[in-house]
């Protein structure tokens, strides 16, 4: 018999999420298996420090796209953040040795950590265009701040859940938007 289980199970409307018949149809495609996640809230600062230097987070595994972000897509995810819009929420994988794979998010966490590396410069900006042609280290401290504080909502499929589990999930959180992902 399947067993989900889920940490800190807070429901906020209007977030992404497997709803209850995506779970049943887990259940269906998934028998005799226990399937656990954990729903963590990061500051983009702390989620930056997990894939930089402990490498506790895989933004890139093989099953993953490259960076397929326009310069302004790019910008304009950094825009929502200084506006304190919330973004969708990051799926990862965790394998037997506690190293997770990022396995719905990768283009939003490539975007912050590269604006957050000063990589890029915002462009095209349409509310806050006062800031165009800043990179991360130009923006005023309190700007600098608000984008290190930033809290984004991250689950977590958390060993000992099978690994075909996480194609799974990505397929459902990704129907209807664009093929992001190469199955093995």
């Amino acid at each position: 018999m399947i067993k989900l289980e889920e940490k800190d199970s807070d429901y906020i409307e209007g977030e992404e999420s497997l709803n209850e018949k995506a779970i049943q149809n887990i259940k269906a495609n998934y028998p005799n298996i226990s399937i656990k996640f954990s729903r963590d809230n990061y500051s983009l600062y702390e989620l930056k420090r997990k894939l930089n230097e402990n490498k506790f987070i895989v933004i890139d595994p093989e099953f993953q796209r490259e960076n397929v972000w326009s310069h302004k897509q790019n910008a304009e995810l950094v825009e929502s953040i200084m506006m304190g819009i919330p973004i969708p929420i990051i799926y990862l994988f965790e394998d037997e040795k506690g190293i997770r794979q990022v396995v719905d998010g990768r283009q939003r966490l490539a975007c912050i950590t590269n604006f957050m590396d000063n990589k890029f410069k915002l462009v095209d900006l349409s509310i806050l265009g006062e800031y165009n042609g800043y990179y991360f280290k130009d923006l005023p401290a309190v700007l600098q701040s608000k984008i290190e504080d930033y809290q984004v909502i991250v689950y977590t499929v958390q060993h000992p859940t099978p690994e075909k589990v996480k194609f799974d999930i990505f397929d459902r959180v990704n129907r209807g938007g664009h093929n992001s992902i190469t199955k093995k």
